[in-house]
């Protein structure tokens, strides 16, 4: 069966009304009990993702992998659900989890930030300007193609990769040999001698963060062609596959798992103009217990907690009880915060990506990057948090 790409959209935007009519039955015990501080916040939740939705229901047909797809699915993940899931859950660990033992009336804070942050992108979509003209720069004089080019290149991006994570493996002085169940899949940082901030060697992070890039390429180059090239393509696409998701595992990082499926169903989206069925479930299917396995090896350290760990409890994790998306809970400790415990930063945030390519190993003392760590440190008491390294685009090097 193969789904067209009006279905998807349709999807979609049924996706939307039926999670609302979900969280609407869901609420039915809170006003039972006359909770009107918790009904408050769960109808705002559904107005917040009804809001985002207008351009959609607007839209006919609506266009399935577009940004507003991922900021409805942000917003209804980080924010619709999980303010029932606040207040329904009997699990003390969780609540603390999300918000820290304050009230769950400190959503209202987030909550009002995100109203008119969210409103300002629905009107943003729904005001139609003049596309611009923009003019393509070309590197080369000529048109580089051919199986030859493609394989050398590939060949050169994997064999890249490779020695960056041997290198990175290294610097932990990991042993397969040796090593637990529990310790194959962590968040590896290190600390830097003389510096404040442990690094997390984002230069060899960015050389392995080329294969994503190459199967993006080889995919789609695989999707349109035939006979030989078909096979040649496909074998790149599967070894730039297995690098990537084999260092995501090592590096507990999920959304490279995520990214990689996604990226997958929109190829075959746009490239082949229907959605074989069985095909976008196999990768969802793999992407899930692929993520679960993370998931479950980032929170338990021995053989036995794995084994009790069940799939339902990693799905919670990885979506309405976790951290994640626009998390409401976050965005309004953020506030509680400041500027109390963490003072205005004046833009230095933004700034401080200047010396991003610097390698910490080099510069002990490199100001931290964003405010990822200054938040997760302040609020959350993480050492860890905040791992400062961007894809390809652009190169840290903590």
């Amino acid at each position: 069966m193969n789904l067209q790409q009006h279905h998807i959209g349709t999807i979609v935007v049924g996706s939307v009304i039926l999670t609302s009519l979900a969280v609407v039955v869901a609420s039915i015990p809170v006003f039972i009990k006359h909770d009107w501080s918790a009904a408050m916040l769960t109808w705002t939740g559904i107005a917040l993702l009804l809001v985002v939705a207008i351009p959609a229901f607007r839209s006919s047909p609506y266009e399935a992998f577009q940004p507003l797809t991922f900021i409805l699915l942000s917003v209804m993940i980080g924010v619709t659900l999980k303010i029932p899931l606040v207040f329904l859950s009997q699990d003390d660990e969780l609540l603390y989890h999300l918000l820290l033992g304050y009230s769950p009336d400190i959503l209202f804070r987030g909550l009002f930030v995100m109203i008119i942050g969210l409103s300002m992108l629905t009107i943003g979509y729904l005001i139609r300007i003049k596309p611009i003209a923009t003019t393509r720069l070309r590197f080369f004089s000529s048109q580089i193609s051919g199986n030859t080019w493609f394989l050398l290149i590939g060949l050169l991006i994997l064999t890249v990769s490779v020695f960056a994570i041997i290198e990175f493996v290294k610097n932990f002085d990991f042993s397969l040999a040796d090593a637990d169940v529990a310790e194959l899949s962590a968040k590896r940082f290190q600390t830097v001698e003389g510096g404040e901030y442990r690094t997390a060697y984002g230069y060899l992070r960015w050389a392995v963060s080329l294969t994503p890039l190459l199967f993006t390429i080889a995919y789609a180059f695989y999707l349109q062609s035939v006979n030989i090239s078909k096979q040649i393509f496909a074998v790149v696409a599967f070894l730039a596959a297995m690098v990537t998701v084999g260092f995501a595992v090592f590096t507990s990082s999920r959304s490279e798992v995520a990214d990689l499926a996604i990226m997958a169903i929109i190829l075959i989206y746009y490239l082949k103009k229907s959605v074989p069925l069985k095909q976008v479930i196999t990768y969802l299917l793999l992407a899930f217990l692929i993520l679960s396995l993370i998931t479950v090896l980032r929170s338990t350290r021995s053989i036995e907690s794995i084994e009790s760990l069940s799939l339902s409890e990693s799905l919670i994790t990885m979506t309405v009880g976790g951290r994640h998306f626009i998390d409401l809970g976050k965005t309004s400790l953020i506030i509680e915060s400041v500027p109390d415990r963490i003072p205005y930063q004046y833009g230095t945030t933004m700034v401080s990506w200047i010396v991003a390519p610097i390698p910490r190993v080099l510069w002990p003392d490199k100001p931290a990057l964003g405010g990822g760590k200054l938040v997760g440190k302040e609020i959350y008491g993480l050492e860890e948090a905040g791992v400062s390294y961007a894809r390809f685009w652009c190169m840290s090097g903590d």
